[in-house]
């Protein structure tokens, strides 16, 4: 790693309970540990453990990361659930920690030494602000192939999606009023008084959600921009394409909770949607003026970003307009999951 060194002495007051939820990430578990072995290495005296919740996996991953925790005398605590439910994994961590601090990562991420330790840094500084109920750095789509390198373009325009999520959802540029739970470090009893992650949400969301809640609360969560990772977050078209699928889902399913009636949200793909169909059956004319305006602004966006994967870089913010859409207008007719909680020690 490349750039300054920082370390990190714990005190008593600021201890950690790392939580890792997954679904069948044998193969990633190897090294994800390695690198939160490496991370650990420039914390003095943290008193840590790790709570992992196994979302359902067909595959060995909790063995593996039993073998991997022994190997290195990690305190662990495993949990199977028997549903792939992301809200109600993460509250299940929540309370099974017994440290204040948890500190969401999933193995998708490429986890640093200077990133985790400057979230602790700020942590240790900010524990006893009452506005502060989390902690979060900026997460950067992974490069390690052609895909991964044309969709990272897709966080320099708020036509992307993954863009504005965190860096122009700021306050006052110290606070964002979201970050993925993928790399986020947490006041437990905060997130616990505010109701915990929403387990209605069984794909994704869960973090959104809860989050809104906080921020309609007075809360803030701090923005560490020395925290920075990388993110796996697909490999191919057909994996982004279902995760997009994923988030307009959620988007909506979010709505039916928080206002009873998904209309009254921002659902724009639904709504633009809808108002291209009912005008191309009432003024095709319009309609396609409508769609060829679309085409043309897409086509802009994907030549300013870059001249030779224009074409790539255009398939992709198309397709992920189209299953965002598609995953919103899903979301109107599917019911939200149960509220009851299932998981058992393993």
């Amino acid at each position: 790693m490349s750039g300054s060194k920082s370390s990190y002495t714990s005190s008593k007051e600021l201890n950690v309970s790392i939580g890792l939820v997954f679904y069948n990430e044998v193969q990633r578990i190897p090294q994800f540990m390695r690198n939160l072995h490496q991370a650990l290495a420039d914390v003095s005296n943290l008193d840590f453990e790790l709570i992992c919740i196994d979302n359902n996996s067909s595959d060995a991953g909790a063995s593996e990361l039993k073998k991997e925790a022994s190997s290195r005398n990690w305190p662990l605590q495993i949990e199977y659930s028997a549903e792939n439910n992301m809200g109600r994994a993460r509250d299940r961590v929540l309370r099974l920690a017994r440290n204040e601090i948890v500190y969401f990562i999933d193995f998708d991420i490429e986890l640093n030494r200077l990133s985790f330790v400057n979230l602790l840094n700020q942590a240790q500084r900010e524990l006893k602000s009452s506005r502060v109920c989390a902690w979060a750095g900026p997460i950067e789509i992974l490069d390690s192939n052609a895909f991964q390198k044309n969709l990272r373009y897709l966080q320099k325009t708020w036509w992307g999606h993954m863009g504005s999520l965190q860096m122009k959802s700021s306050f006052d540029g110290k606070f964002v009023n979201h970050s993925p739970t993928g790399h986020l470090m947490v006041k437990k009893n905060v997130y616990l008084s505010a109701g915990s992650f929403n387990c209605r949400l069984d794909k994704t969301g869960e973090d959104l959600e809860i989050h809104q809640r906080l921020v309609d609360a007075g809360y803030r969560i701090s923005w560490v921009p020395g925290a920075k990772v990388h993110h796996d977050i697909a490999r191919n078209h057909q994996e982004w394409f279902a995760k997009c699928y994923k988030y307009g889902l959620a988007q909506t399913q979010i709505a039916k909770i928080k206002f009873g009636n998904w209309l009254r949200f921002r659902c724009f793909p639904i709504f633009l949607g809808g108002f291209f169909l009912v005008l191309f059956c009432v003024y095709p004319f319009w309609a396609v003026s409508a769609v060829t305006l679309y085409a043309a602004l897409v086509f802009v966006s994907a030549i300013s970003l870059d001249r030779q994967r224009w074409a790539q870089i255009l398939v992709l913010l198309v397709g992920t307009h189209f299953f965002y859409f598609l995953g919103e207008l899903a979301g109107v007719f599917r019911p939200l999951a149960k509220e009851e909680i299932s998981t058992s020690k393993r």
